[in-house]
């Protein structure tokens, strides 16, 4: 076999192997740029200068302390049973001859005039050729349908009638391997893995078979092969985006039915769409999810967890309230809570995760009118009863009749018009509403980031026509929320409310009642509005509310 040594001489550190392996596995903890002269002769899986994360965004300057751990691929791998062992240094698996091209092409049945059935983009879509499935016609009888076999066990299974585990058994798989690493796009230290697996010594067709099958894994989980591929490795501080981006590493989803566990990101500079990649927890099988693959993964996890959790609540028994200044409750409250309208993201499982959306905050006396009071020891005190306002999600009642014939159409828009609903009191799920006024341009732009599909654009603009016009009434119209005395926590401990219950405004019932539906059919379709350069800001005029109950009283 024609092969090129990587490394042609030996480092002098090479004979404290112990200190090398420690001090590269702590170099990988940390997902810094080690020394290179640590380990030169193998393949330490660590960070290189020239090989940092390549998201398109502006990454931050990670900083590692002892007082702010950060999440890695490193740990999440090795903490889930992951192979990262140090691999020694192995030979350069070289370029494929025409003749054995030829062979190669003709075993996997390739069709280079086939998008489907040629060879592959990426260097990772051609190692999933080790899968493809080959069609095995019968020499006796050429019309019967032809039997299928995965390459890789079409193979195995021509080298257990040989006997031979090495590469003349494995013929196909090594070439398949070496035209691979020939590819540019192929990273380094996937060439060396691919390498040593079909190279190193084995005692049995079993055994070079396992090698393989766990080679074609760690490559898809390797952090120092994900770096090199473009993928961030460490979780970031902060969400990137409507999509959370690196900040999701470490988070867990349910995918075919089992859990997995994002450890990796990748920035779409080609407006496809991202990436992220998971690894099985029982078996560490890596794959890799959507956006909107993604969000399902986390309602499938969220929905999970809370079937467990409410299995123990169910074997725990009823539990006596405690109560007392040791048990505090939750002041959290928003900028503007007294005009009654903040942003919220609702826990129905066809919302998307992380996108707020306008609402209205129930006052105590509405939700005492609603009878809803003994729906509240369901929940936690620290949860605020809301109404959202033309939300997206819902679309689904349709199928109940409770939709009508005008927005039936699109999906998005056939639910309810408003939809009750508890969420916890927390800054990740309420904060301030800022809008004053209808910019369209704002409103644009703040859907985009979204992420939302283009038909919830209508749902998206009445919802802020509502939360806009409700905002302005309560500012002009309705005195501030203090007749509950001058203690507002106090009163929301003696009526055992929270406190943005107690100071939210109470719109009049003849408002909150008015036929929203019939009004916004009337208004021009956002859709439909084209952008006009102007230097004046594109504004829509903010429904007269006052003006309509007006219009609604007898002569």
């Amino acid at each position: 076999v024609e092969v090129m040594v990587i490394d042609d001489e030996l480092s002098p550190e090479r004979e404290n192997k112990a200190t090398d392996d420690i001090a590269t596995k702590a170099a990988l903890q940390s997902d810094s740029v080690p020394n290179a002269n640590l380990a030169p002769k193998q393949l330490s899986m660590q960070p290189s200068s020239n090989n940092k994360p390549t998201s398109g965004k502006e990454h931050s300057e990670m900083h590692v302390g002892p007082s702010k751990p950060t999440v890695n691929t490193f740990q999440l791998v090795e903490k889930y049973g992951g192979d990262l062992s140090l691999i020694p240094a192995v030979p350069l698996l070289p370029k494929l001859t025409d003749n054995q091209m030829y062979f190669l092409e003709e075993v996997l049945q390739i069709d280079n005039s086939s998008q489907t059935e040629g060879w592959q983009k990426d260097w990772s879509g051609n190692l999933n050729l080790l899968d493809k499935e080959i069609a095995l016609k019968s020499e006796k009888n050429p019309s019967d349908d032809a039997k299928t076999m995965t390459f890789l066990d079409l193979i195995m299974e021509d080298a257990a009638n040989r006997g031979d585990a090495e590469l003349t058994g494995f013929r196909g798989v090594y070439l398949l391997m070496s035209y691979i690493c020939n590819l540019q796009d192929t990273p380094p230290s996937a060439k060396k893995i691919m390498a040593y697996s079909i190279l190193r010594p084995s005692r049995n067709v079993e055994e070079r078979y396992d090698f393989l099958m766990e080679a074609k894994k760690r490559v898809g989980y390797d952090p120092q092969v994900l770096r090199e591929d473009g993928w961030t490795t460490t979780k970031s501080e902060s969400p990137e985006g409507s999509s959370g981006g690196a900040y999701l590493i470490g988070e867990k989803v349910i995918w075919d039915k089992y859990e997995a566990i994002i450890i990796g990101y990748l920035y779409d500079h080609e407006g496809i769409g991202d990436l992220w990649k998971l690894i099985y927890i029982d078996d560490q099988v890596p794959f890799d999810l959507e956006a909107d693959e993604i969000q399902e993964g986390f309602r499938r996890y969220n929905r999970r967890e809370e079937r467990r959790k409410q299995k123990q609540r169910e074997d725990a028994g009823p539990t006596i309230a405690k109560t007392g200044p040791r048990y505090s409750r939750n002041k959290y409250t928003v900028e503007g809570i007294e005009y009654g309208i903040v942003l919220a993201m609702s826990s129905n499982s066809n919302a998307r995760r992380g996108v707020k959306w306008p609402a209205r905050v129930m006052s105590m006396s509405e939700i005492e009118e609603m009878g809803t009071t003994a729906s509240k020891r369901t929940h936690s005190k620290n949860s605020i009863a809301l109404v959202f306002l033309a939300p997206y999600w819902n679309g689904a009642n349709a199928k109940k009749g409770k939709a009508s014939s005008a927005t039936a159409s699109n999906p998005y828009s056939s639910g309810p018009l408003f939809q009750f609903e508890y969420v916890e009191a927390i800054p990740e799920c309420i904060q301030k509403y800022s809008h004053d006024k209808l910019s369209m341009e704002e409103l644009r732009a703040e859907f985009r980031f979204s992420g939302l599909p283009q038909p919830a654009f209508t749902r998206f603009i009445n919802a802020h026509r509502i939360a806009v016009s409700l905002k302005q009434y309560a500012l002009k119209h309705l005195p501030p929320a203090t007749m509950n005395g001058d203690n507002p926590d106090a009163f929301a401990s003696l009526t055992d409310s929270h406190l943005m219950t107690i100071r939210t405004a109470s719109f009049p019932s003849a408002l909150l009642h008015l036929p929203y539906e019939y009004i916004l059919q009337h208004l021009p379709s956002p859709l439909e509005n084209t952008m006009v350069e102007s230097d004046e800001e594109e504004c829509e005029p903010i429904l007269d509310l006052p003006s309509i109950l007006e219009a609604m009283k007898p002569p």
